[in-house]
């Protein structure tokens, strides 16, 4: 992932740990504008997260690509199209 993505996702868990302060809450300023920074930047990390889940299934259905027993292969095969077609499309969100 790029740069700006990392940095962004960083941002969304650093806003998750601050909403969850006391402080934070009781200043109702604050707390608002920070619940809108988090709100804003959940699509994306929703995304981040996706692409992740989606390319952890291709590198394991790419091990099972060499298992011995054709069958498992075939399966891998065929849903290793889909996956990633799927990750395609996610990748293509983020642009």
């Amino acid at each position: 992932m790029s740069d700006k993505i990392v940095t962004i996702v960083a941002r969304f868990k650093e806003i998750e740990n601050e909403l969850l302060k006391e402080d934070v809450f009781k200043d109702t300023s604050l707390y608002i504008k920070l619940n809108k920074e988090h709100s804003n930047l959940e699509p994306i990390v929703t995304i981040y997260k996706e692409v992740e889940r989606l390319e952890s299934e291709v590198r394991d259905n790419k091990e099972l690509l060499e298992d011995p027993d054709p069958e498992i292969k075939r399966l891998a095969k065929s849903e290793l199209n889909t996956i990633e077609e799927k990750l395609f499309l996610a990748n293509q969100e983020f642009r």
